[in-house]
């Protein structure tokens, strides 16, 4: 029986952000294996997915109205191409658990399809631009995040954060506003991107065959976009994949071509990984910094 995973959406990039004082707990909740937390735009509250692979705050126009923007073309594209008819929107007030993030420039489009996959109200989705002078820790095990503020040479704003030390720390490479980190799989080396908003992990059908590496199907998966497109992909798993010496146990994997997505970031993107990889371990994103921290049960 064919499941459905909603993917990550990318748009053009809008940001002024100002850092906050103190670092931010922000509990959320799963749908699916998305990232469900508590937001509020203009006054306006609900339930907001945590999307990393989305440059912008992305808003619903069943409760948001945009306006087209005669100065900018805004795209938004997933791994079917791109979905038409977006709109702009000025947030003068953006709420993360009672702190105030600066005002931005928004994107407006129509969500009913991901609303209808998640059975609940979905009023948008808090992408890059509302995170990125942060560093963003996943806690999975208490269904929690932490954004804590950070310098301009990303370190913390507040010094009690320095002494809290991962048991592994990873060199990162941003491809456009994705974070993405080295990959051992089956003697090849892979450039993988860090996307909390896809709900799978996602290898390149293009490098699989450039690399001569095949993943053994076990099952197949309906691939829904925001829009009514559908895809049927094949699902296998990852074994003897290693970052560093960081074996994470093996992990459910889909085969698409993303050459949609790589055209908008970049060709040195080999695949994404999702929130099942986020929920390995507790795992933090330094974007200024461009690391990986990594925190293991001793």
């Amino acid at each position: 029986m064919n499941k459905s995973v909603l993917p990550f959406l990318l748009a053009s990039l809008f940001l002024c952000l100002k850092l906050a004082a103190a670092p931010i707990p922000i509990p959320f909740q799963l749908a699916g294996n998305m990232i469900v937390i508590q937001a509020s735009v203009n006054g306006t509250s609900g339930n907001f997915i945590l999307d990393t692979g989305s440059p912008n705050v992305i808003l619903n126009s069943t409760y948001f109205k945009g306006f087209a923007d005669t100065y900018s073309d805004p795209e938004v594209t997933d791994i079917h191409g791109a979905v038409s008819t977006v709109l702009s929107y000025d947030i003068d007030q953006l709420l993360l658990t009672g702190t105030e993030l600066p005002q931005q420039r928004a994107l407006v489009l129509d969500l009913k399809q991901l609303e209808k996959a998640r059975n609940m109200p979905i009023l948008g989705i808090i992408g890059y631009s509302a995170i990125s002078s942060f560093e963003i820790m996943f806690d999975f095990e208490h269904k929690q995040l932490f954004l804590s503020p950070l310098r301009k040479n990303g370190t913390y704003l507040d010094d009690t954060t320095a002494t809290l030390l991962p048991s592994d720390t990873f060199d990162l490479k941003m491809c456009g506003h994705i974070p993405s980190v080295l990959v051992h799989l089956k003697g090849k080396t892979l450039r993988l991107g860090i996307d909390s908003g896809s709900e799978i992990n996602i290898l390149d059908a293009t490098t699989l065959k450039k690399q001569k590496l095949t993943i053994l199907a076990t099952d197949s998966l309906l691939l829904r976009s925001i829009s009514s497109q559908q895809l049927v992909v094949p699902v296998g798993s990852t074994s003897g994949l290693s970052i560093n010496n960081w074996e994470p146990n093996k992990m459910r994997v889909i085969v698409v071509d993303l050459k949609y997505i790589r055209a908008q970031i970049s060709p040195d993107l080999d695949g994404l990984l999702g929130t099942p990889f986020l929920q390995k371990e507790k795992i933090a994103i330094n974007y200024k910094r461009k690391k990986l921290y990594l925190w293991r049960e001793k």
